[in-house]
């Protein structure tokens, strides 16, 4: 196989530029970039006028609303208070990484205290601007502000 042969996309049979095509609308609902979908889509249409077959914007929508429904975010998080600041119990599942002047802790965390919230099990990764001494196992109580996570499907994704 030779692999220098690069040809550009628009040489590309038409399988590879409907999964080409699919791929992206996945990649746009995966990270909620409902604008930029709208761009590509309108481009699609209008590319579509000119060949008269509009079956790649039709997969393109279809699999922009495909990965809106797989990706979307659990029940659990729909009413957790991101961006405010937070009571919650932890435990330490690593040790600290001291880094360049700051400190990471992976943690799951057990329960908020303040705001009151339903039982929940979260990983989270927190951040300090001073060094931490936990050791792995140990429950502690803190104050953090939380933001959403990116991927809903990654199970080893970090608020």
């Amino acid at each position: 196989m030779n692999f220098t042969n690069k040809r550009p996309l628009i040489e590309a049979n038409s399988l590879q530029k409907t999964v080409f095509l699919f791929g992206l609308a996945l990649f746009l609902a995966w990270e909620k970039e409902r604008g930029l979908f709208f761009l590509v889509f309108f481009v699609l249409i209008l590319w579509s006028f000119k060949r008269f077959s509009f079956l790649w914007a039709a997969v393109f929508l279809v699999g922009f609303t495909y990965g809106g429904l797989c990706f979307r975010e659990p029940s659990s998080l729909r009413d957790f208070p991101f961006y405010k600041r937070v009571h919650f119990e932890g435990v330490v599942l690593k040790p600290p990484l001291r880094l360049k002047g700051y400190s990471r802790l992976e943690a799951e965390i057990l329960r908020l205290i303040s705001p009151d919230f339903e039982e929940l099990d979260l990983k989270a990764r927190l951040y300090a601007s001073f060094p931490l001494r936990l050791k792995p196992g140990e429950v502690f109580e803190a104050e953090a502000r939380f933001r959403p996570p990116r991927g809903y499907l990654n199970p080893f994704g970090w608020l």
